[in-house]
């Protein structure tokens, strides 16, 4: 109920009506994003800010990576490149990575400015691992 509040008052804050279906589903987007990966409901300021961005044409991928590189993230998964790299498992493939797979990912992330470059690098790719395990369901 809490997430649906903040999602309300966003909605309002912003003078939305439910006639903005765009406006309101790139709010219920971001929301997710910082309930799945941060554990928490975005504040109005978070979600009026990233929905801006949406409608301004930034990529959904750029805003999701954006979020999963921050300093918050990194932190809630021990300030650590490998818990980072974890984490990005956990929460975006829903699996535990091997030690292989951690370690690759450390070693691209030498290879990037930053976390979020790597995590816009890790959304990629976890999309084909996705596409992958959709495919052998049917």
């Amino acid at each position: 109920m809490k997430t649906w509040t903040a999602l309300a008052a966003a909605w309002l804050a912003l003078g939305l009506t439910t006639g903005h279906a765009r406006a309101s589903s790139d709010l219920a987007l971001v929301q997710s994003w910082y309930q799945n990966y941060l554990g928490r409901t975005g504040r109005l300021s978070e979600l009026r800010g990233w929905g801006n961005q949406l409608r301004a044409g930034v990529p959904p991928c750029a805003v999701e990576s954006a979020i999963l590189g921050s300093d918050e993230y990194y932190h809630l998964h021990g300030c650590a490149p490998a818990g980072f790299v974890a984490g990005l498992y956990a929460d975006v493939l829903g699996r535990q990575a091997c030690a292989q797979e951690i370690q690759g990912w450390l070693c691209q992330l030498g290879k990037v400015p930053g976390r979020q470059q790597l995590a816009e690098a890790f959304l990629k790719a976890a999309q084909l691992e996705l596409a992958q395990r959709a495919a052998c369901d049917r």
